[in-house]
């Protein structure tokens, strides 16, 4: 009885699915997003603690961001211009050495079929309307970021 309990625990917690959040969403496990180097898709469930930390990192490194050659591409604020406007898609997943990773995919627009989106939108082009970042939460590094150019 104690292990059904702690089964229907879990799965409060932790659901399965996707979750709305303020600006965006977690995306749930079965959305797996492009591949990238060092990623073991082992999904990990993020909390917004994850996600309010992960945000303050992609702010702190506001510098070398803005150094990015396609910063300007499109919108000429750039993206810390429009930062608040941009819709978000949470994924978490662990890296080979099993740290805690977070995939934030930033998306710019009112198109009604972007938001809720429950898979990973994967734009080419768009220039700074659509940009990520890959941010290692057990060291609060930022391991990775791509703006999108225009075409």
């Amino acid at each position: 009885m104690r292990t059904l309990y702690f089964i229907l625990i879990l799965t409060s917690i932790y659901p399965a699915y996707s979750q709305q959040i303020k600006n965006g969403i977690i995306l749930p496990e079965n959305s797996y997003p492009p591949s990238y180097e060092n990623i073991t898709y082992m999904n990990y469930n993020l909390l917004e603690s994850d996600i309010e930390k992960a945000e303050n990192i992609v702010l702190q490194n506001k510098n070398q961001i803005e150094k990015h050659p396609n910063y300007l591409a499109g919108n000429k604020k750039g993206v810390f211009g429009n930062f608040k406007k941009y819709y978000r898609q949470y994924y978490g997943f662990l890296n080979k050495e099993n740290e805690p990773m977070i995939l934030i995919n930033y998306v710019l627009g009112k198109n009604k079929k972007i938001k809720n989106k429950e898979t990973y939108i994967d734009v080419m082009d768009g220039g700074n309307s659509y940009w990520r970042v890959i941010i290692n939460l057990e060291t609060g590094y930022l391991v990775d970021f791509y703006i999108n150019g225009e075409a």
